[in-house]
């Protein structure tokens, strides 16, 4: 909730500031960069390194929940001929297997999610001299990457498809 305040707030500051009244007479454009992502070649490329290293993750927690599986039936097993004392010892360690467990899935959602960022600053800067391009082509003098922010812009100065498009051809 704060940060759509303060997303917000920035927005309203920029828009009444005298920098964006000078800039509501300069042609003003948007990239899609989740578009540019998903539809250019390069964030395909992208997206496929992305989901085979989520896929390699995936099978070290699997792997991983194999073992607990398995130490949770073995657990179970052998309860009724356990003492007291090793009932204790053996759901310690099943409790310390399991507490590994999630940190190791909080650790693989973390690799993920960083990846994906490394992933998108990568298509980001192999297209950043195509937005310029398309950009001066277009005469524009400020292109948005978050115009969500803005509240509304135009359809007509969405710059999306040429740069994809251009970047595309690159390849």
């Amino acid at each position: 909730m704060t940060r759509i305040f303060l997303a917000a707030l920035a927005a309203a500051i920029f828009v009444f500031s005298p920098v964006a009244q000078g800039l509501a007479h300069d042609p003003v454009g948007f990239i899609n960069v989740r578009r540019l992502v998903m539809e250019s070649e390069i964030g395909k490329k992208a997206q496929a390194e992305l989901v085979a290293l989520h896929k390699k993750k995936q099978e070290q927690v699997a792997v991983k929940m194999n073992e607990l599986n398995k130490m949770k039936q073995d657990l179970n097993d052998r309860w009724t001929s356990l003492t007291p004392v090793q009932q204790f010892e053996i759901t310690q360690d099943y409790q310390r297997a399991v507490r590994h467990y999630e940190r190791l899935m909080e650790e693989v959602r973390e690799d993920l999610e960083a990846e994906d960022r490394v992933l998108v600053q990568r298509v980001l800067a192999e297209a950043e001299g195509v937005v310029i391009s398309v950009a001066r082509q277009r005469n524009f003098t400020v292109i948005l990457k978050e115009p969500s922010v803005l509240g509304f812009l135009d359809p007509a100065v969405d710059i999306t498809n040429d740069v994809i498009r251009e970047l595309n051809k690159r390849r």
